[in-house]
């Protein structure tokens, strides 16, 4: 089975919004990975974590055999401008996790690369497609990306429709809160958010030499306001979550004429 695109998704909450907007979803039932099609279009719901996001990319790709892949999702702010409801093109994804604590204590950052077959070098990071990058940057403007809502600000965030910025997301199993590792981190890696998956899909679809990109929208601010873990309610708002990034990845969908 062959087809143009997949798309990599952590959850079906950021699935759900995608699947609103380019209605008509086949279900492919897989044992493993939730599988939906739309024409040309594949989604795989893979789970959060950097290990489901890999193994989800390389079934795709063998299976489906796709011209591009895809991947979209929340993250939370490295930067403190950055607010809920912003919106970050990923021109180049890293593995904040990928460092080497040295024997007298310093963090060598990105100490681990990967080969893509063919190449002498090891990468150490992945960059998106960069013709993708500016198609998704310049439809952003002509979609309607709605305001975070109101009542969902965290402490001062102003009053101003989202931004849509092209910059690193930095991917781990790992969620960092405290300001002072984020900016550590974003000091490493000139990071703008993270996440848990889109290194892990960038270096697969690198790997087989396919071009990629990953859109994240913004659904917490650990600068602002610490996210709550409460095992009786979702940290993060579900209807929020990925709802902004799917709009941007729709709008490019439809631009390059895949919907």
């Amino acid at each position: 089975m062959t087809t143009d695109v997949v798309i990599i998704i952590a959850m079906e909450s950021e699935r759900i919004h995608l699947d609103t907007l380019l209605p008509g979803w086949e279900v492919i039932d897989h044992p493993v990975w939730q599988t939906r099609k739309h024409g040309c279009i594949v989604t795989i719901t893979c789970g959060v974590g950097l290990i489901n996001a890999a193994a989800a990319t390389e079934y795709a790709i063998s299976t489906f055999q796709p011209q591009l892949v895809l991947n979209y999702g929340c993250a939370g702010a490295h930067v403190r401008d950055i607010y809920p409801g912003d919106v970050v093109i990923g021109q180049t994804v890293v593995h904040h996790g990928r460092m080497i604590f040295s024997p007298n204590g310093d963090i060598v950052p990105l100490g681990f690369g990967f080969t893509v077959p063919g190449d002498d070098e090891k990468s150490r990071q992945v960059k998106s497609d960069a013709a993708l990058v500016e198609r998704a940057h310049a439809g952003a403007s002509s979609v309607a990306i709605p305001d975070w809502p109101r009542e969902l600000h965290v402490e001062g965030q102003p009053e101003r429709a989202p931004e849509v910025r092209i910059g690193t997301v930095s991917s781990g199993d790992i969620w960092l809160q405290h300001p002072e590792l984020i900016d550590a981190g974003h000091g490493r890696t000139e990071s703008l958010c993270e996440d848990m998956e889109a290194v892990a899909v960038g270096q697969i679809a690198a790997m087989h030499r396919l071009p990629f990109l990953t859109v994240k929208d913004i659904s917490n601010s650990e600068f602002h306001e610490a996210t709550v873990f409460d095992s009786d309610a979702d940290a993060l708002p579900t209807a929020q979550v990925g709802l902004r990034a799917a709009i941007v990845i729709a709008g490019l969908l439809t631009d390059l004429g895949y919907s």
